[in-house]
């Protein structure tokens, strides 16, 4: 998939834990925020193919993104995932600098001058638990490299709303004093996959505690590959 980065095309999202009685322009705001995050999900789920939704999802900004994450829910089934490759892409993290500034934390630190391509998934263990890496494309040959590893929880608490999201950790896989060890990606489904299983979209918000925590965390997606027989690096 293409990693072109889309430009926020309105004003940066206020904080998302505002008190809801702060006054009744902040209620109006959030609840037309909220409408207009609705709105944008039945779209995107009526889309007759993935490839719309996955367009559309690149044009939004970061306020319509946050919102429209809170009103998708975590996985209800490991088959989504589980011993299966997703295709990733960055979206829209409030400006065309902020955004930029993503890409290169990604790309050029987190995947060591690679371009992040996606995550892989292992089986899930009894309790819903496993491990995966995320996926990037080496800029010489090309050849898919899997690194960072993760566990994921399929029935965690989110730290942006409290409900209930697939959790990603990567503290057991990177020591302390790693500007990894406290990364964490929250994934919610916004469109199920279709009869054959593909098709499927998981919008996703990650962070570390070092650049904010949750409140100042970048949305990307991950999607399952339209190409079928794609496996994981090793």
């Amino acid at each position: 998939m293409s990693q072109t980065l889309s430009v926020a095309r309105q004003q940066p999202l206020q904080p998302l834990m505002t008190a809801a009685n702060t006054n009744t322009s902040t209620n109006t705001n959030t609840n037309t925020a909220m409408t207009t995050a609705l709105n944008l999900k039945k779209r995107l789920t009526r889309c007759a193919t993935q490839e719309e939704s996955l367009s559309i999802l690149q044009s939004l900004n970061r306020k319509d993104l946050l919102f429209l994450y809170r009103l998708c829910a975590a996985p209800s089934s490991t088959d989504l995932y589980a011993g299966k490759v997703l295709d990733g892409f960055l979206l829209d993290n409030n400006s065309l600098v902020m955004t930029q500034i993503t890409a290169f934390i990604t790309n050029q630190l987190f995947g060591k001058g690679s371009k992040w391509k996606g995550k892989s998934f292992d089986a899930a263990t009894g309790d819903c638990n496993g491990t995966g890496k995320n996926q990037f494309i080496q800029p010489t040959t090309e050849c898919v490299e899997a690194m960072h590893a993760f566990e994921y929880d399929s029935k965690g608490a989110s730290a942006i709303d409290g409900k209930q999201s697939m959790m990603l950790r990567y503290s057991s896989f990177h020591p302390f004093i790693s500007p990894w060890h406290t990364m964490v990606d929250e994934l919610r489904v916004l469109r199920e996959p279709d009869e054959d299983g593909e098709g499927a979209i998981m919008l996703c918000l990650g962070y570390m505690a070092w650049s904010g925590g949750c409140l100042n965390s970048s949305p990307f997606y991950l999607a399952t590959p339209s190409t079928r027989g794609s496996t994981p690096a090793t």
